[in-house]
């Protein structure tokens, strides 16, 4: 329990670092079906899988336009896929509607921010912003798991 936030920011750390060394370059389509694997095992763990889902990408190679496409459809199919699954279980409620309906009204606003922003990045601007982000979520997950 108490690691497993910890280890999932380590298997981040180590993915950024062997693809900033070029050994996740070679990443084929025999690859993506380990990807996504990992990305719905990371999903139904913790509940999303933006990191992995990322991480697999950047190793595919995919460019910033399609990157973002990509995992824009990936992340909105897997997430319609578990709400019958949530539903079934009772871990969301009727009483949930109004949230879920104010946060993805807020999410769309940050994807026209995003894409304002996305457009005015070039591809190394854009990888070193990606990896950022995910360095950031790592240290927020260790700080996390550390604190309680």
């Amino acid at each position: 329990g108490r690691w497993r936030l910890p280890s999932i920011s380590a298997g981040f750390v180590l993915a950024l670092l062997l693809d900033r060394i070029g050994l996740m370059r070679s990443f084929g389509r025999r690859g993506l079906f380990g990807a996504g694997f990992v990305i719905g095992a990371c999903s139904g763990l913790v509940g999303a899988a933006g990191a992995p889902t990322a991480l697999s990408m950047r190793a595919y190679g995919l460019t910033q336009q399609p990157f973002v496409a990509t995992i824009a459809v990936m992340a909105s199919a897997m997430q319609c896929a578990k709400i019958p699954v949530y539903v079934a279980t009772g871990a969301f409620n009727l009483d949930l509607w109004p949230l879920a309906v104010l946060l993805t009204s807020m999410s769309a606003l940050g994807v026209f921010a995003g894409r304002f922003i996305l457009e005015r990045l070039d591809a190394q601007r854009f990888r070193t912003a990606v990896d950022v982000l995910l360095l950031l979520i790592a240290v927020w997950l260790v700080v996390k798991a550390v604190s309680g």
